[in-house]
């Protein structure tokens, strides 16, 4: 399993999330300033950091409608909880 996963939107490279130190969860690290709302935010799964990017973009009119209702982010130690952006 890898430790780092390269998150990319519309060829554009979002971010990375890197494994915890903990192993539980994954933290984003954003790669340039129109993610840097997501910086530091620990996500239960690479896909779901994929899906908070999507999310952020979307929201500021960059892509088109996407259908991400079952975005589930965690900041602090991952639970079962579930938040919006």
């Amino acid at each position: 399993m890898s430790h780092a996963y390269v998150i990319q939107i519309a060829g554009r490279t979002a971010g990375i999330v890197a494994r915890d130190h903990d192993g539980q969860a994954f933290r984003f690290l954003a790669s340039n300033q129109t993610f840097n709302p997501l910086e530091g935010v620990l996500f239960a799964e690479p896909e779901l950091a994929e899906r908070a990017a999507r999310r952020l973009v979307n929201s500021r009119g960059m892509l088109g409608a996407l259908n991400i209702d079952d975005l589930t982010v965690f900041r602090g130690a991952p639970a079962t909880a579930e938040a919006t952006l």
